[in-house]
Protein backbone atom coordinates (compact mmCIF):
# COMPACT_ATOMS: atom_id res chain seq x y z
CA UNK A 1 0.00 0.00 0.00
CA UNK A 2 1.22 3.51 -0.72
CA UNK A 3 0.96 6.01 2.09
CA UNK A 4 -0.13 9.21 0.38
CA UNK A 5 0.01 11.42 3.46
CA UNK A 6 0.39 15.05 2.48
CA UNK A 7 3.50 16.30 4.27
CA UNK A 8 3.45 19.94 3.24
CA UNK A 9 6.01 19.28 0.50
CA UNK A 10 5.57 18.02 -3.03
CA UNK A 11 2.64 18.65 -5.29
CA UNK A 12 -0.15 16.10 -5.75
CA UNK A 13 -1.02 15.37 -9.36
CA UNK A 14 -4.76 15.72 -8.76
CA UNK A 15 -4.20 19.12 -7.19
CA UNK A 16 -2.20 20.31 -10.20
CA UNK A 17 -5.05 19.33 -12.49
CA UNK A 18 -7.39 21.34 -10.29
CA UNK A 19 -5.10 24.40 -10.37
CA UNK A 20 -5.17 24.34 -14.16
CA UNK A 21 -8.90 23.69 -14.24
CA UNK A 22 -9.49 26.71 -11.98
CA UNK A 23 -7.45 28.94 -14.27
CA UNK A 24 -4.28 29.07 -12.18
CA UNK A 25 -0.68 28.77 -13.30
CA UNK A 26 0.82 25.31 -13.23
CA UNK A 27 4.14 24.83 -11.45
CA UNK A 28 7.10 23.51 -13.38
CA UNK A 29 6.51 19.88 -12.45
CA UNK A 30 3.49 17.67 -12.84
CA UNK A 31 3.21 14.32 -11.09
CA UNK A 32 0.96 11.41 -11.94
CA UNK A 33 -2.73 11.54 -11.07
CA UNK A 34 -2.97 8.06 -9.50
CA UNK A 35 -0.65 8.92 -6.58
CA UNK A 36 1.40 11.58 -4.85
CA UNK A 37 4.62 10.19 -6.22
CA UNK A 38 6.84 12.87 -4.70
CA UNK A 39 5.62 11.73 -1.26
CA UNK A 40 5.98 8.00 -1.85
CA UNK A 41 8.18 6.44 0.83
CA UNK A 42 9.54 3.74 -1.46
CA UNK A 43 10.54 3.28 -5.12
CA UNK A 44 7.91 3.91 -7.75
CA UNK A 45 5.99 0.86 -8.95
CA UNK A 46 4.17 0.41 -12.23
CA UNK A 47 0.58 1.62 -12.02
CA UNK A 48 -1.66 -1.39 -12.64
CA UNK A 49 -5.31 -1.40 -13.60
CA UNK A 50 -6.50 -2.29 -10.05
CA UNK A 51 -4.60 0.77 -8.80
CA UNK A 52 -6.40 2.93 -11.34
CA UNK A 53 -9.74 1.38 -10.43
CA UNK A 54 -9.23 2.39 -6.83
CA UNK A 55 -7.76 5.81 -7.65
CA UNK A 56 -10.52 6.67 -10.10
CA UNK A 57 -13.48 5.50 -8.04
CA UNK A 58 -12.17 6.25 -4.56
CA UNK A 59 -9.45 8.84 -4.21
CA UNK A 60 -10.20 11.08 -7.17
CA UNK A 61 -13.91 11.44 -6.45
CA UNK A 62 -13.42 12.10 -2.75
CA UNK A 63 -10.62 14.63 -3.23
CA UNK A 64 -12.62 16.57 -5.80
CA UNK A 65 -15.78 16.93 -3.73
CA UNK A 66 -14.11 17.76 -0.39
CA UNK A 67 -11.51 20.29 0.70
CA UNK A 68 -9.69 17.59 2.66
CA UNK A 69 -10.24 13.88 2.55
CA UNK A 70 -8.98 10.64 4.02
CA UNK A 71 -9.29 7.32 2.24
CA UNK A 72 -8.05 3.82 3.04
CA UNK A 73 -8.04 1.32 0.21
CA UNK A 74 -6.07 -1.73 -0.86
CA UNK A 75 -3.50 0.19 -2.89
CA UNK A 76 -3.70 3.78 -1.61
CA UNK A 77 -4.22 5.52 1.71
CA UNK A 78 -4.94 9.24 1.98
CA UNK A 79 -4.59 11.24 5.18
CA UNK A 80 -6.05 14.75 5.10
CA UNK A 81 -5.28 15.21 1.40
CA UNK A 82 -5.86 18.90 0.55
CA UNK A 83 -7.58 20.43 -2.47
CA UNK A 84 -7.15 24.14 -3.06
CA UNK A 85 -8.17 25.75 -5.35
CA UNK A 86 -11.28 23.73 -6.07
CA UNK A 87 -11.79 22.49 -9.65
CA UNK A 88 -14.38 24.06 -11.93
CA UNK A 89 -15.37 20.81 -13.61
CA UNK A 90 -17.05 17.98 -11.77
CA UNK A 91 -16.02 15.31 -12.26
CA UNK A 92 -12.54 16.43 -13.26
CA UNK A 93 -11.61 14.80 -16.61
CA UNK A 94 -8.77 12.30 -16.62
CA UNK A 95 -6.12 12.57 -19.34
CA UNK A 96 -3.82 9.62 -19.96
CA UNK A 97 -0.72 10.14 -22.09
CA UNK A 98 1.34 7.59 -23.97
CA UNK A 99 1.29 5.34 -26.99
CA UNK A 100 2.11 1.88 -25.68
CA UNK A 101 -0.23 -0.34 -27.63
CA UNK A 102 -0.57 -3.31 -25.28
CA UNK A 103 -0.90 -1.65 -21.86
CA UNK A 104 -1.20 2.15 -22.05
CA UNK A 105 -3.87 2.23 -24.74
CA UNK A 106 -5.82 -0.54 -23.00
CA UNK A 107 -5.78 1.46 -19.77
CA UNK A 108 -6.77 4.56 -21.77
CA UNK A 109 -9.74 2.72 -23.24
CA UNK A 110 -11.00 1.83 -19.76
CA UNK A 111 -10.39 5.02 -17.82
CA UNK A 112 -9.51 8.11 -19.87
CA UNK A 113 -11.67 11.07 -20.78
CA UNK A 114 -8.84 12.33 -22.99
CA UNK A 115 -5.81 10.65 -24.53
CA UNK A 116 -2.60 12.42 -25.52
CA UNK A 117 0.50 11.29 -27.38
CA UNK A 118 3.40 12.66 -29.40
CA UNK A 119 2.99 11.67 -33.03
CA UNK A 120 2.69 12.66 -36.66
CA UNK A 121 -0.73 12.46 -38.33
CA UNK A 122 0.23 9.05 -39.70
CA UNK A 123 1.18 7.81 -36.24
CA UNK A 124 -2.07 9.19 -34.83
CA UNK A 125 -4.13 7.26 -37.38
CA UNK A 126 -2.44 3.99 -36.41
CA UNK A 127 -2.49 4.56 -32.64
CA UNK A 128 -6.15 5.57 -32.71
CA UNK A 129 -7.06 2.38 -34.55
CA UNK A 130 -5.40 0.42 -31.74
CA UNK A 131 -7.16 2.52 -29.10
CA UNK A 132 -10.52 2.01 -30.83
CA UNK A 133 -9.95 -1.75 -30.84
CA UNK A 134 -9.26 -1.70 -27.09
CA UNK A 135 -12.44 0.33 -26.59
CA UNK A 136 -14.46 -2.31 -28.41
CA UNK A 137 -12.84 -5.02 -26.28
CA UNK A 138 -13.90 -3.32 -23.03
CA UNK A 139 -17.34 -2.33 -24.33
CA UNK A 140 -16.72 1.40 -24.55
CA UNK A 141 -17.73 3.85 -27.28
CA UNK A 142 -14.43 5.21 -28.75
CA UNK A 143 -16.06 8.60 -29.34
CA UNK A 144 -16.20 9.15 -25.57
CA UNK A 145 -12.43 9.73 -25.52
CA UNK A 146 -11.11 13.07 -26.75
CA UNK A 147 -7.89 12.74 -28.77
CA UNK A 148 -4.98 15.20 -28.52
CA UNK A 149 -1.52 15.26 -30.06
CA UNK A 150 1.75 16.97 -29.09
CA UNK A 151 4.02 18.48 -31.73
CA UNK A 152 6.83 21.01 -31.85
CA UNK A 153 5.97 24.32 -33.49
CA UNK A 154 8.78 25.74 -35.63
CA UNK A 155 7.61 28.64 -37.80
CA UNK A 156 10.70 28.65 -39.98
CA UNK A 157 11.58 27.55 -43.50
CA UNK A 158 15.13 26.62 -42.50
CA UNK A 159 15.20 23.08 -43.90
CA UNK A 160 18.35 22.07 -42.04
CA UNK A 161 16.85 23.14 -38.72
CA UNK A 162 13.57 21.37 -39.44
CA UNK A 163 15.41 18.25 -40.58
CA UNK A 164 17.40 18.07 -37.35
CA UNK A 165 14.24 18.51 -35.28
CA UNK A 166 12.41 15.75 -37.15
CA UNK A 167 15.44 13.47 -36.96
CA UNK A 168 15.13 13.64 -33.18
CA UNK A 169 11.88 11.70 -33.42
CA UNK A 170 9.47 14.48 -32.46
CA UNK A 171 6.44 15.44 -34.51
CA UNK A 172 6.98 18.92 -35.95
CA UNK A 173 4.66 21.64 -37.23
CA UNK A 174 7.14 23.53 -39.39
CA UNK A 175 7.88 25.20 -42.71
CA UNK A 176 5.92 27.90 -44.48
CA UNK A 177 2.51 28.95 -43.22
CA UNK A 178 0.89 26.89 -45.97
CA UNK A 179 2.90 23.83 -44.97
CA UNK A 180 1.96 24.26 -41.32
CA UNK A 181 -1.73 24.62 -42.26
CA UNK A 182 -1.50 21.44 -44.32
CA UNK A 183 -0.01 19.56 -41.37
CA UNK A 184 -2.65 20.84 -38.97
CA UNK A 185 -5.33 19.80 -41.46
CA UNK A 186 -3.75 16.34 -41.60
CA UNK A 187 -4.16 16.08 -37.82
CA UNK A 188 -7.80 17.16 -38.15
CA UNK A 189 -8.35 14.54 -40.86
CA UNK A 190 -6.71 11.95 -38.59
CA UNK A 191 -9.39 12.60 -35.95
CA UNK A 192 -7.35 14.73 -33.54
CA UNK A 193 -9.50 17.05 -31.44
CA UNK A 194 -6.76 19.15 -29.88
CA UNK A 195 -3.15 20.13 -30.56
CA UNK A 196 -0.83 20.67 -27.59
CA UNK A 197 2.25 22.74 -28.42
CA UNK A 198 5.08 22.88 -25.85
CA UNK A 199 6.92 26.17 -25.66
CA UNK A 200 10.50 24.89 -25.29
CA UNK A 201 11.04 24.96 -29.09
CA UNK A 202 9.58 28.44 -29.60
CA UNK A 203 12.62 30.43 -28.55
CA UNK A 204 15.33 30.91 -25.96
CA UNK A 205 13.42 33.45 -23.85
CA UNK A 206 9.87 34.42 -22.92
CA UNK A 207 9.64 37.24 -25.46
CA UNK A 208 10.58 34.99 -28.39
CA UNK A 209 8.18 32.30 -27.25
CA UNK A 210 5.28 34.72 -26.95
CA UNK A 211 6.04 36.18 -30.38
CA UNK A 212 6.07 32.75 -32.01
CA UNK A 213 2.83 31.69 -30.33
CA UNK A 214 1.18 34.99 -31.29
CA UNK A 215 2.19 34.39 -34.91
CA UNK A 216 0.68 30.91 -34.80
CA UNK A 217 -2.56 32.15 -33.24
CA UNK A 218 -2.89 35.04 -35.71
CA UNK A 219 -1.70 33.37 -38.93
CA UNK A 220 -2.62 29.68 -38.60
CA UNK A 221 -5.33 29.15 -35.99
CA UNK A 222 -8.18 31.23 -37.55
CA UNK A 223 -8.60 28.72 -40.36
CA UNK A 224 -9.30 25.96 -37.83
CA UNK A 225 -11.49 27.72 -35.28
CA UNK A 226 -14.82 26.04 -34.76
CA UNK A 227 -17.98 28.15 -34.74
CA UNK A 228 -18.98 28.92 -31.18
CA UNK A 229 -15.52 28.22 -29.72
CA UNK A 230 -14.38 30.47 -26.87
CA UNK A 231 -11.71 32.20 -28.96
CA UNK A 232 -13.79 32.57 -32.12
CA UNK A 233 -14.46 36.19 -33.17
Amino acid sequence: MRDLRHRGKGRPGARLCDVEDAGGALPDRVVDLPGFRVADPGPAEPVREPHLDEARTGRTHRVIVRRKTSFAGKHYRLVDAPLEPRPIQAPLPLMIGGGGEKRTLRITARYADEWNVWGTPEVMVHKQSVLDAHCRDVGRDPSEIQRSACALLMMTEDRDLLGRARAGGRAVLGGSNDEIRQTVQAYVDAGVDEMIIPDFALGSNARQRIEQMDRFVEEIVPEFRRPGSLDAP
